[in-house]
């Protein structure tokens, strides 16, 4: 199955760069599916489960973590 996920000006203003439960991309699975998330720079776990981030996300999170400009955007996964 696969999900649409937003990452807003919200969860971007309060992410923090390095952390793997507070990223933008962290804080809006968080939001958006109600489990425990980690966000590594090429894989992602939502609850007890891992999956591959599009390339898209690992680029937004390269540039996040390096402290460059980043916007809202949107993306998809293939979940369980």
């Amino acid at each position: 199955m696969s999900r649409t996920f937003q990452v807003t000006g919200k969860h971007i203003r309060e992410g923090k760069p390095n952390i793997l439960y507070a990223c933008p991309i962290a804080l809006s699975l968080n939001e958006a599916t109600g489990c425990a998330t980690s966000v590594g720079v090429e894989v992602v776990r939502i609850g007890g489960d891992f999956y591959d981030l599009p390339r898209s996300v690992q680029r937004f999170i390269k540039r996040f973590d390096a402290g460059k400009p980043v916007k809202p955007f949107r993306f998809r996964l293939d979940l369980l």
